[in-house]
């Protein structure tokens, strides 16, 4: 089950980059920030490898049991918000949706859908995952360091997405 669950993350990410890298071949806006995309993929690619290096340290002569109690069925209704989180947000930004940071005068904050909510659904979205996925195979370790280092990482980046948003509006 894990490995089944692991391997529906691997792909969905990439999937997201191949979206991000088509829809930053439809525009030719600035970039900024572009020392924050490698932090980005670091810590995720180190997410998925440290999920698996604490499931196989955990549970190398066994196998996870899933038992479907409250707290696992919270988990999974909680990892599916986040999958309409992430999903809402790049519905909602179309082409725009990049994991690129970029200065786009015309375009208008959207205040819509899931962003009437937060003004940042696919990084809540993000940051659910990182928690509960972990957390709903009792990976204990990986969910709370990474869970510290993406929200350390997220700082950084709404950071930097206010500071465009202020430029754009002057």
């Amino acid at each position: 089950m894990f490995y089944t669950i692991w391997t529906f993350y691997v792909l969905y990410r990439l999937f997201e980059l191949a979206i991000s890298r088509r829809n930053e071949g439809t525009h030719n806006y600035e970039e900024v920030g572009k020392w924050q995309r490698p932090l980005m993929m670091v810590l995720h690619i180190s997410w998925f490898l440290f999920l698996v290096v604490e499931y196989e340290m955990k549970y190398h002569e066994t196998s996870y049991v899933f038992v479907p109690n409250l707290e696992n069925l919270f988990i999974v209704i909680l990892l599916f918000f986040a999958a309409f989180l992430r999903y809402e947000s790049m519905s909602r930004l179309g082409n725009l949706w990049s994991t690129k940071v970029f200065i786009i005068p015309e375009q208008l904050v959207v205040k819509e859908g899931a962003y009437k909510i937060t003004n940042n659904p696919n990084y809540l979205g993000v940051v659910i995952e990182i928690f509960c996925l972990p957390y709903l195979f009792e990976l204990n370790t990986v969910a709370i360091i990474f869970s510290i280092l993406n929200i350390l990482f997220l700082s950084l980046r709404i950071k930097l997405e206010r500071e465009v948003l202020k430029i754009r509006s002057l």
